[in-house]
């Protein structure tokens, strides 16, 4: 490769990294620092409180912590109207939280939690809320 075309594969190489890294950087951090008050219900219709965290490309349930979840990496991708996002979070006794959900451009929430653990069948949750302030 002569030196031209080294120094044209290099400067191409360079601009598409910063053309991508913004992008990059803005889904990353689209949720990171936001905190949602949310309810969820279970399958017999029972509500309660939670709240969730999105934080340095981690989500978080407080609701999760009595049961030993932790946090967990979380995926992002734009979506027509807002975000959708999916995470998943393990316990070491109490199995593993699917979380699959959508946060809307006036911020508010809504998704579904399936929590499988061995020996039981799975349960499925829906939750919706808005940004805590």
């Amino acid at each position: 490769m002569n030196e031209k075309t080294l120094l044209r594969t290099l400067l191409g190489c360079i601009l598409a990294l910063s053309l991508s890294s913004p992008v990059l950087a803005a889904k990353k951090m689209a949720l990171d620092g936001k905190t949602f008050q949310v309810v969820s219900v279970d399958p017999q219709k029972k509500s309660g409180p939670d709240v969730l965290i999105f934080a340095k490309g981690t989500f978080h349930s407080t609701g999760c912590d009595q049961y030993g979840f932790k946090k967990a990496a979380y995926k992002l991708k734009k979506v027509k109207g807002g975000w959708s996002f999916t995470a998943v979070s393990k316990s070491a006794k109490e199995g593993v939280n699917r979380w699959a959900g959508m946060v809307k451009s006036d911020m508010t929430i809504s998704g579904t939690l399936d929590w499988s653990k061995k020996g039981q069948k799975p349960i499925h949750y829906t939750f919706t809320g808005s940004l805590k302030k």
